[in-house]
C-alpha cells in the first residue's frame, strides 16, 4: 500500500515538473514579447507624451503581472521543497517498515520451526501414550485373569 502512495507521489512530481517547465518557456516567450513591446514604446515615447503614460500604465501591469508570477514561483518552490521533505520522510517510514516486516518474517519463522518442533514432540507423545494405553490394556486383562483364577481357586477350597 505504501509503494503505491509512493507511485502516486512521484506521478503528482511528474506532473508539477512538466507544468513548472510549461510555465517557464511561457513566461520566457511573455518576457521576450513584453521586451519587444517595450523597446516600441520606448521610440514611440519621444514623439507622442500621451502615449508614454498609457505605456507607463501598460508597463505597471507587467511589472504587477512580474511580482505576481514571482510571488508564484517563490510558492511552487515552497512547496517543491515542502514535497520533497515529505518524500524523504516518507522513504525514512518505509525503510522503517521494510526493516519491521524484515523481523516479523524472521520471527515468524522461528515460530515456524518451533511449531513443527513441538508437532514432531506431540506426536512422539502420543506414541508414547498409546503405547502405554496398551500396557494398560494389557495389565487391567491380565488382572481381570488373575481376580479370575483367584475366585476359582477360592471357590474349589
Amino acid at each position: 500500500m505504501s509503494e503505491a502512495k509512493l507511485d502516486l507521489l512521484l506521478q503528482k512530481f511528474e506532473v508539477m515538473e512538466a507544468r513548472m517547465v510549461e510555465m517557464n518557456e511561457n513566461l520566457g516567450s511573455r518576457i521576450g514579447s513584453l521586451e519587444t513591446r517595450m523597446e516600441s514604446f520606448e521610440t514611440r515615447m519621444g514623439s507622442i507624451e500621451t502615449r508614454m503614460e498609457s505605456i507607463e500604465t501598460r508597463i505597471g501591469s507587467l511589472e504587477t503581472r512580474m511580482e505576481s508570477i514571482e510571488t508564484r514561483m517563490g510558492s511552487l518552490e515552497t512547496r517543491m521543497e515542502s514535497l520533497e521533505s515529505g518524500q524523504k520522510e516518507l522513504n525514512l517510514i518505509v525503510t522503517a517498515i521494510r526493516d519491521r516486516q524484515d523481523e516479523a518474517d524472521a520471527r515468524f519463522e522461528a515460530l515456524s520451526f518451533d511449531i513443527h518442533r513441538i508437532l514432531g514432540e506431540l506426536s512422539e507423545l502420543k506414541k508414547g501414550q498409546e503405547r502405554q494405553d496398551k500396557i494398560l490394556e494389557a495389565l487391567a486383562l491380565r488382572s481381570l485373569e488373575q481376580e479370575t483364577d483367584i475366585r476359582e481357586l477360592k471357590r474349589i477350597k
